[in-house]
C-alpha cells in the first residue's frame, strides 16, 4: 500500500492510473508472492486475500494485508 498524492483527487487519480498501467497481472502476483513468501498463483487476484499465515519476510505487509489483522483492529 502507498499513498497517492495530487493537488486534486483527480490529478491523484491520474497518477494512480499512470502507475497502475506500469504492472500487469504477471507482475503483481510476482509481487504478491514475493511479499507473502509463498506462490499465490493459486489464488484468485480479483478474490479476498486468503487467510494464510505471514511469513517471515515482509511480515507487516502480509499481516497488514490479512484478514487476521483486520480481526485485531
Amino acid at each position: 500500500m502507498m499513498p497517492v498524492v495530487g493537488r486534486t483527487d483527480k490529478e491523484a487519480f491520474e497518477k494512480l492510473n499512470t502507475l497502475q498501467s506500469f504492472v500487469s497481472g504477471s507482475n503483481a502476483l510476482a509481487i504478491l508472492s514475493d511479499r507473502f513468501g509463498r506462490d499465490m498463483s493459486a489464488y484468485d487476484l480479483d478474490g479476498p486475500i486468503p487467510d494464510i499465515a505471514p511469513s517471515d519476510s515482509y511480515h507487516s505487509f502480509a499481516a497488514s494485508c490479512s484478514p487476521r489483522a483486520a480481526a485485531r483492529t
